[in-house]
């Protein structure tokens, strides 16, 4: 099974090489993807990266106080959920909680890096093999690589102490994102109504196609992305779901902000 590491920053990526180390270890039919190890020279790096998001079955997210709102993560948490088989979970680094995370990343399960939600996160991994271990042999195999882990993970802590402070979310806007979620699990049980479907075809540089598209998963415009296409490096694809009208000046000042041309088309 592959899983896909995801990562931005120096501390989230001592993190994710640590599980690209151990993973396999541990789970032996499990294949982790680490775009800066995995990534073979010479190879087109953005091609290689979407076909390892659409192939991975498994998505971590190493979150830190510093990458919430890092535009990479954000579009590969997306990519990552693109289909529904697929799932992702953030891993919380240092003293962050899953109450300090807001916006697309706060819908995905949180686990800290403890000896106990570790060993949730690699029961969720097991339970989507086809041949999963029993829960007893994975147990012993917790036992015996914890201690490892747990020892190269407070190694990455004590050598990145620059981690910026973290400020505590607002109690108002943690029960306003409580409220949201809960309006929005009433609204799936109400009948829905037939969804507007529109393609954005987006031309420009690599890095601002990946900030579009970061930007694209935040933006408030009527819709909500469901499918990302890259078809060369400078030209890529999206489509939107919408239950109304499509703001269509806000996703042109987008496309302005990161200067990327914008062609929208309805399906």
């Amino acid at each position: 099974m592959r899983i896909f590491l995801s990562w931005s920053g120096l501390l989230s990526q001592s993190v994710a090489e640590i599980l690209r180390r151990y993973l396999p270890v541990m789970i032996n039919d499990v294949k982790p993807f680490l775009s800066k190890h995995d990534v073979e020279s010479g190879s087109r790096w953005n091609i290689e990266l979407m076909r390892e998001l659409g192939e991975s079955s498994f998505g971590i997210l190493c979150l830190t106080s510093e990458n919430l709102n890092s535009n990479w993560l954000l579009f590969e948490a997306g990519a990552l959920t693109k289909h529904v088989e697929a799932r992702a979970c953030g891993l919380l680094i240092g003293s962050l909680k899953a109450t300090d995370v807001s916006g697309p990343l706060s819908q995905f399960q949180h686990r800290a890096f403890s000896r106990e939600d570790f060993d949730g996160l690699l029961k969720d991994i097991n339970a989507k093999l086809e041949k999963p271990l029993e829960v007893s042999q994975l147990s012993l195999i917790i036992d015996k690589w914890w201690p490892d882990i747990e020892r190269e993970y407070q190694n990455a802590l004590s050598a990145k102490p620059s981690e910026s402070r973290r400020v505590p979310r607002d109690q108002r806007d943690i029960m306003e994102e409580v409220l949201g979620r809960i309006r929005a699990i009433e609204k799936t049980l109400l009948p829905q109504p037939s969804l507007l479907k529109v393609h954005l075809r987006i031309k420009g540089a690599q890095r601002d196609i990946t900030k579009f598209i970061g930007l694209l998963q935040t933006l408030d415009f009527g819709g909500r992305a469901t499918v990302f296409q890259q078809y060369s490096p400078n030209l890529a694809a999206v489509n939107v779901q919408s239950e109304g009208p499509i703001d269509s000046m806000k996703l042109s000042q987008a496309a302005s902000q990161c200067g990327v041309d914008l062609e929208v088309f309805e399906i």
